[in-house]
């Protein structure tokens, strides 16, 4: 049996009988995607037009109308229904990306309570990215069940993994509560041990934690006013992140007298053993952020979590320029040379 993990709907090859079965009605479920894009295109277009919670439950509605329609048509059973419900959770993924503050209103969640769709409240519970970033929503709350039970441990271990002190949640789920205090605790024990590391002046290793996410970028442009600053963001198991780093290298010896500042911004998917070696390999400013802190500059200044991510500021904070992806030393050295200028 061959896998291709990088979605939940990729082809899966090589299975027979019922399970080849079950594959193909997976992909009726893609069909319905592809053949109702006018509906789903509808609600994300509210989803970002939306100015209040009754918006964003209008858009909910015309999706699960729709899947409900072409559920019917297509007789799927009551546990393949249940596996196409994870376009609830992506449709909740979205309003939470596009609409934080109406997301995490006290409205929203008395939606999805009445609802209690099966992302949240089903039997089957998968981690994947959407969950992990709606999770937040159940943080602070004491609602029974397993569905939330799970977004608040998986919301409170990404917190604790970011760096960030937290009291611990609710789980009534005694499985979850024993492993939410192993997990957390080897967190803890492991940043204790990095912390006591002796650090260099321009290495920044959650220093900023208690940051808030929407003021973590201003926080660190105020350090360097009066100088250009080439902010890049990037993980040390992504290749072209460090082929960035490598083509720049003889690039930044040529601009060692001028004034700009390096910086450059991971998160805790770099292993700490792994960034603390580019620290010393890559002259510049190195940040360690939480993944909230990390998780919203992708989103609010690119718009995406892909990596690398870069943008160019003048000597009084202003954004000059954005790029994702490398694309080599052409494309991004005349921005630089435009804004030295």
């Amino acid at each position: 049996m061959n896998v291709v993990p990088d979605s939940i709907h990729d082809a899966i090859v090589g299975f027979k009988g019922y399970l080849a079965k079950y594959t193909r009605r997976n992909h009726e479920g893609d069909r319905w995607r592809m053949a109702d894009k006018s509906n789903i295109t509808l609600a994300e277009w509210t989803i970002d037009h939306a100015t209040t919670v009754a918006q964003l439950i209008a858009g909910y509605d015309s999706v699960v109308t729709s899947f409900e329609k072409f559920n019917k048509a297509n007789g799927f059973s009551e546990l393949e229904s249940k596996q196409f419900f994870d376009y609830e959770l992506r449709y909740f993924d979205l309003v939470a990306r596009s609409q934080d503050s109406l997301f995490r209103s006290k409205e929203f969640l008395d939606f999805i309570l009445s609802k209690r769709p099966a992302c949240f409240f089903g039997d089957n519970i998968v981690p994947t990215p959407d969950y992990e970033r709606v999770s937040c929503l159940f943080a602070g709350t004491d609602i029974k069940g397993i569905g939330p039970d799970f977004c608040r441990y998986l919301d409170g271990v990404k917190q604790v993994q970011g760096g960030k002190k937290i009291k611990k949640p609710f789980i009534e789920d005694p499985y979850l509560s024993n492993l939410y205090d192993k997990v957390t605790g080897a967190v803890d024990e492991q940043m204790a041990k990095n912390k006591n590391t002796k650090f260099a002046p321009n290495v920044h290793y959650l220093d900023l934690a208690d940051v808030a996410p929407e003021n973590i970028l201003s926080t660190i442009l105020d350090r360097y006013k009066g100088k250009t600053i080439l902010l890049d963001m990037w993980e040390t198991w992504c290749g072209y992140c460090i082929q960035g780093h490598q083509d720049m290298a003889p690039y930044k010896e040529e601009l060692k007298d001028k004034d700009i500042v390096f910086l450059y911004f991971a998160s805790p998917s770099s292993p700490f053993d792994q960034w603390m070696h580019y620290t010393v390999t890559v002259p510049g400013e190195h940040y360690y952020l939480t993944e909230e802190q990390n998780d919203y500059l992708s989103e609010k200044v690119w718009g995406t979590g892909g990596v690398p991510k870069y943008a160019i500021y003048s000597a009084n904070g202003t954004q000059l320029y954005k790029q994702v992806g490398w694309g080599g030393l052409d494309r991004i050295k005349p921005e630089i040379e435009k804004a030295l200028k």
